[in-house]
């Protein structure tokens, strides 16, 4: 909340990565994953997708040191079958793009997803979520009282409160 904070800012609005060759990375992102891409300057990008949130891209000409998740950036999509259409596609995509590795998906933190890393070792994930991403979890009232789900307990899964047609949050009972 920031209005409690110290500084007060208005909102998250970029992250950043690396990579090693800005015109080979740039492909990716407009490509494949259909970001809007523009050159801030001789080595830096900035991207995003339908956000006022983006990602700072910085091109560093070395190889980061491998960790557990990289940068980490993760993508929405609607249901579990675009989750597996993606990840097939990118199996396709693979040579041509560098891509390094495509995770199993998996059903973690409430999700459906999988995650794949690029030639730069940056983590792409794609995952099921509702309009609003992860936005309900800060809209239904507090903390999370069981990890990565709705504090209803009514429900097991917070797909249960999302609206099949419009694929948006049902509104509180």
């Amino acid at each position: 909340m920031s209005g409690k904070s110290i500084l007060k800012p208005l909102r998250m609005i970029h992250c950043a990565c690396e990579v090693l060759d800005l015109e080979k990375s740039r492909r990716l992102y407009e490509e494949v994953l259909g970001l809007e891409v523009v050159t801030t300057g001789p080595k830096t990008l900035e991207l995003k997708l339908n956000s006022q949130m983006t990602i700072h891209v910085v091109e560093t000409g070395e190889t980061r040191k491998p960790d557990k998740h990289g940068s980490h950036m993760g993508f929405d999509v609607e249901t579990w079958d675009q989750v597996d259409a993606a990840r097939a596609k990118l199996f396709e995509l693979k040579e041509e793009y560098e891509i390094k590795t495509i995770s199993k998906t998996k059903h973690g933190h409430g999700n459906y997803s999988f995650f794949f890393i690029d030639r730069d070792g940056n983590h792409w994930e794609i995952l099921d979520n509702p309009k609003g991403g992860y936005t309900w979890r800060f809209e239904q009232g507090g903390d999370l009282q069981r990890p990565f789900l709705p504090n209803n307990s009514d429900v097991e899964y917070w797909r249960e409160l999302v609206d099949p047609d419009t694929n948006e949050m049902k509104p509180a009972r």
